[in-house]
């Protein structure tokens, strides 16, 4: 009997063995699909991939096509300008102008900005020149040609910098040379930590009472833009806080400042120089506008904080200050006085014009006296200030002629 049910037995063993075995097969068969539909849909994934590749790379090429297309064009242009008259850009009746931006930096790029949106002026590409010593790419014109207007000035039949303006803008050598008068005394710490010709601001203090002697601003001669300044008490602080390597200028705060809703008011007006090919002549411009700043901070004269004292904040246009009509005369006459006394220490050359725009800034008096602190080169400008760059470019290339001189101007 036992043989019996062990000989009937093993049919159903059999049976389950054979059916767990086409399971097991049917899941593989299962994982084997599901891995191809995997890889299918991998390799679906890889060919649009592939796909959208080809067709950037076709946009690009067709990118390229089209921009090498209109650097051709362009520079086809100024060919058959510059062989129309045997005076190439020197023609009298010449109606088509060029402007090439080489990234230099500075109001470059806005001139050019200014310069299309001229009828008759074409820009002319700009291709790789060098690698300046520290790895910086400086470019020139495309060809090396010379153009109206470019930021390399060597290739500029004007150029917007003028040898020379480092007077203005250097704060060691402007306290050189202005009017004493006009300006807050300014005295310099060398690179070794001393006075310069062992000059400091009295210890006994000034003679005139606008200027405290509590207070002084120490500026790192190397930055610009509200940077790299300090405040002080005492001169010998002032020792301290400059860097040896470093050069500073220290000036003296004003005693009683004007205020603009409770804060430390500031000015700032934009002057120009224009000098017109074949001449070493320099014709200065005041523009009619200009800002009042303001600090960040209410005024408080104890304080040792530059968001007091520092009035940089622009806060309205100048002509609409109560004080306008009094201050702007008197701060006319302070620039007049600073650019004579600037004498010929400009140089603009004779085979180029040449113009340049700067930001002098100023601070005034209860008494309403205007006093230059500094003047900068190339300031900071807003989006509504580019109609003043307009205005300089209509005075420094006048209907697109760079040779042509100002006889009007004076």
């Amino acid at each position: 009997t036992g043989m019996a049910l062990s000989s009937l037995a093993d049919p159903c063993g059999a049976l389950d063995e054979q059916r767990r075995q086409r399971e097991l097969e049917a899941h593989a068969a299962h994982l084997r699909g599901e891995q191809l539909r995997g890889e299918l849909q991998l390799l679906q994934l890889r060919k649009e991939r592939v796909l959208a590749e080809l067709a950037a790379a076709d946009q690009r090429s067709r990118t390229e096509a089209a921009t090498v297309g209109k650097r051709l064009a362009d520079v086809q242009e100024y060919v058959d300008v510059v062989t129309s008259s045997p005076a190439g850009l020197f023609a009298p009746d010449r109606t088509t102008f060029f402007y090439t931006d080489c990234a230099v930096g500075g109001y470059g790029k806005l001139y050019c900005e200014c310069l299309s949106e001229r009828p008759g002026w074409r820009e002319l590409p700009c291709q790789d020149w060098f690698l300046a010593d520290d790895g910086t790419q400086i470019r020139c014109p495309v060809g090396k040609m010379t153009v109206d207007y470019t930021d390399q000035p060597v290739f500029a039949l004007c150029s917007s910098s003028c040898p020379g303006s480092e007077w203005l803008e250097d704060k060691r050598k402007l306290a050189s040379f202005i009017p004493s008068e006009h300006h807050v005394p300014t005295f310099v710490i060398t690179r070794k930590g001393q006075w310069l010709d062992g000059v400091s601001p009295p210890s006994e203090g000034f003679r005139d009472a606008a200027l405290r002697d509590d207070l002084f601003f120490v500026k790192d001669t190397r930055k610009n833009f509200a940077t790299g300044i300090a405040l002080c008490r005492r001169a010998e602080q002032c020792l301290k806080t400059a860097e040896r390597g470093n050069e500073y200028v220290v000036q003296p705060s004003i005693a009683h400042p004007c205020l603009y809703n409770g804060r430390k008011l500031s000015a700032r007006v934009y002057i120009a120089v224009v000098s017109p090919m074949l001449s070493r002549a320099c014709h200065w411009f005041s523009y009619v506008s200009g800002y009042v700043g303001h600090a960040e901070a209410e005024w408080d004269p104890d304080a040792l904080e530059l968001r007091v004292h520092d009035a940089r904040k622009r806060a309205d246009y100048l002509q609409q200050w109560e004080h306008h009509g009094t201050v702007r005369p008197r701060v006319d006459a302070a620039i007049v006085d600073m650019i004579r006394a600037l004498g010929d220490r400009m140089h603009p050359p004779l085979k180029r014009a040449c113009f340049e725009m700067f930001a002098v800034d100023i601070m005034v008096d209860t008494s309403l006296k205007p006093w230059i602190v500094e003047v900068n080169r190339s300031p900071r400008l807003l989006a509504e200030d580019k109609p003043m760059l307009q205005h300089l470019l209509d005075l420094a290339l006048p209907d697109g002629a760079p040779y042509c001189g100002l006889p009007s101007l004076t």
